[in-house]
């Protein structure tokens, strides 16, 4: 809706311009940038302020960061390159709206001159309404593909956004609608659609596809040119909703910042329908003092051209420099005590630093290496399986017998692929690529005698529901039909290698169970800082709880032991319960990274006390 909108708008004020003569490129710009950076860097200013009050220092970084890429109309670009699978929620990004303003940006620099050349060469608005026509179904065609291959990719590129302006831009050539029952029609037609689009699409669903449809094409309809008035048009004609559209550029850009540190001065979670309700009161105050303080006089011609660049200049300027200060200070880790500060750390506490890479005939690409050199190796063994592989790296390379390399295969958990997939609509190519990557696997392990021991990690319990026999559509899944393949998958594993090999699966770990976020409580606990009290017992869950919702994982692995010699599991996860409780302390020291990971960086004592808890060296 937004870039319906704004396609339509900056379209016919260009169209107008063009045909009067008047158009200035300068001029353009003047109006665009006083719209809207003033109002954009008082909002990145006065966040990274809170942040320095409310943010833990590696989301503290990563909003400089992000505020760099907004003040500079790239925004978006920050966020495709950032949300990956342990990058921060993309909710919990303070500054994750303004990714389509920066797509907004990017279509003010293309469009005008793109507009201006096509008129230019065709002197002639039909012929530049069939171009632009055009653009709009080969890019919609473009994004649909882009959503089903690369979901991300077509989320905040401006490529495959350009149809959305496109459908704007091409309403400002369509004519005027004269007909009173036609322009009604248009208009509740157009209201149903987007509230469908507001109904129908949920988390889940990749976007933009088809699915964008619904709103884009409600938008055009909702906004089309009427010569006479309608029902909906005087409805949106009232004082207090033309009140709402002054204010709604000002209101876009302070709500999402106001919710996101609200949540997290929540530690995570997300607000009650009161607080949600003060929230928004709190964000159209903001957006009207904005609107009165900020852009109205910004936007007027009471102050110059030379005053109101200079203002951006130097504003922007001035979020460039946070920035890098907040960068190379670790977003500012001196503020907490050193463990806290580790445990904040950012990318320090997932990303292990391997000590070396290898690439054994048979593999498609070099990967970590633990322990001693591959090829050298008195025994060797193979770590397969998703994140929760890869988390384990800093324990395994502590705990390695001697003699020994592991090779961490960071793919997809080993049942998943060719027989079994796993429901994930956030990365449609998902199943495909882990069919590739368990055909390499087992051709490798197949043919290489060399290795000696597979060791396949994952969080069992949580894949279970997601788990459906492939062919099928994955509608019927439940955590039982779940726990029957992952003995199928396990069993089907040990067939296809078509050798005798030790297989340990390691047993899932316990879980953090409440909606906050238990890093934040941990550092909450350690040190005082601006947030919410945590009424969760930090201790660790209750064991009960634990065997509760990890059983049936644990009763299909130790069902398939019974079925093979080969294959044995290490229950790591009842490894770190007593008999009440199962633990996320360890020497002072909080010992996961989110709710289920492992940190990597691990202060030695805690890594030492770790490793013999969970007797990793027995594996």
């Amino acid at each position: 809706m937004f870039f319906v909108i704004s396609g339509y708008l900056i379209t016919g004020i260009l169209r107008r311009e063009i045909e009067a003569g008047e158009f200035s490129l300068l001029g353009f710009y003047d109006r665009r940038i006083r719209r809207i950076f003033p109002a954009l860097l008082v909002v990145l200013v006065t966040t990274m302020v809170a942040g320095w009050f409310l943010l833990m220092p590696g989301d503290y970084a990563d909003l400089g960061e992000s505020a760099a890429y907004a003040a500079f109309g790239l925004g978006n670009l920050f966020f495709f390159w950032n949300t990956g699978y342990f990058d921060q929620a993309a909710d919990l990004q303070p500054l994750l709206h303004t990714w389509s303003l920066g797509v907004e940006e990017q279509f003010y620099v293309v469009w005008p001159m793109a507009l201006l050349a096509l008129f230019g060469l065709t002197k002639s608005w039909k012929v530049t309404a069939f171009a632009t026509g055009f653009l709009v179904i080969s890019g919609f065609i473009y994004a649909a593909v882009q959503t089903a291959s690369d979901p991300t990719a077509a989320f905040y590129l401006p490529h495959p956004r350009a149809w959305e302006l496109g459908v704007g831009a091409l309403l400002a050539f369509a004519p005027t609608i004269t007909h009173r029952a036609l322009s009604e029609a248009a208009r509740v037609i157009g209201s149903l659609l987007i509230a469908y689009s507001l109904l129908a699409i949920s988390a889940a669903d990749p976007f933009p596809g088809l699915n964008a449809v619904y709103a884009c094409v409600g938008s055009a309809l909702l906004i089309w040119p009427s010569a006479s008035p309608t029902l909906i048009g005087r409805v949106l004609s009232l004082r207090p909703v033309v009140g709402i559209g002054l204010i709604s550029y000002s209101l876009y850009l302070w709500h999402w910042p106001v919710l996101v540190l609200f949540r997290h001065w929540n530690n995570g979670a997300p607000p009650t329908l009161r607080a949600a309700f003060a929230l928004a009161i709190v964000s159209a105050l903001l957006a009207t003092l904005s609107w009165w303080f900020v852009e109205r006089p910004f936007r007027s011609r009471q102050i110059n051209r030379a005053f109101a660049f200079g203002s951006v200049i130097a504003a922007t300027s001035l979020v460039a420099v946070a920035s890098v200060t907040l960068l190379s200070t670790g977003g500012a880790a001196s503020r907490l005590n050193p463990s806290a500060a580790a445990l904040t750390a950012g990318e320090d506490t997932w990303r292990y630093r391997c000590p070396y890479t290898a690439k054994p005939e048979g593999l498609s690409r070099e990967r970590c290496v633990l322990g001693v050199d591959w090829e050298l190796a008195d025994e060797r063994w193979i770590v397969w399986g998703d994140s929760y592989s890869l988390h384990l790296a800093q324990l395994l390379d502590y705990a390695a017998p001697s003699g020994v390399s592991i090779l961490i295969y960071h793919e997809c958990p080993a049942i998943v692929g060719q027989r079994i997939m796993r429901h994930f609509p956030s990365d449609p190519a998902y199943n495909e690529g882990c069919s590739a990557t368990r055909d390499e696997m087992v051709r490798f392990l197949r043919s290489n005698a060399k290795v000696d021991k597979l060791v396949l990690s994952s969080a069992w319990t949580s894949r279970l529901p997601d788990l459906y026999p492939a062919g099928q559509q994955g509608s019927d899944r439940t955590v039982q039909l779940g726990a029957e393949l992952l003995q199928q998958g396990l069993l089907d594993l040990q067939s296809d290698i078509e050798r005798p090999l030790e297989i340990v699966v390691l047993g899932d770990l316990p879980l953090w169970p409440n909606r906050q976020s238990p890093v934040d409580c941990a550092v909450a606990r350690m040190q005082p800082i601006l947030r919410a009290p945590c009424p969760s017992d930090l201790t660790g869950i209750p064991t009960s709880a634990f065997l509760a919702r990890n059983g049936a994982a644990y009763d299909a692995i130790e069902t398939v032991t019974r079925a093979s010699d080969l294959i044995r599991m290490e229950p790591l996860g009842k490894r770190l319960c007593s008999e009440e409780y199962c633990r996320f302390w360890l020497a002072e020291e909080f010992i996961y990274r989110d709710d289920g990971h492992f940190r990597t960086n691990l202060p030695a004592r805690a890594l030492e006390q770790l490793a013999t808890i969970l007797r990793l060296h027995e594996i």
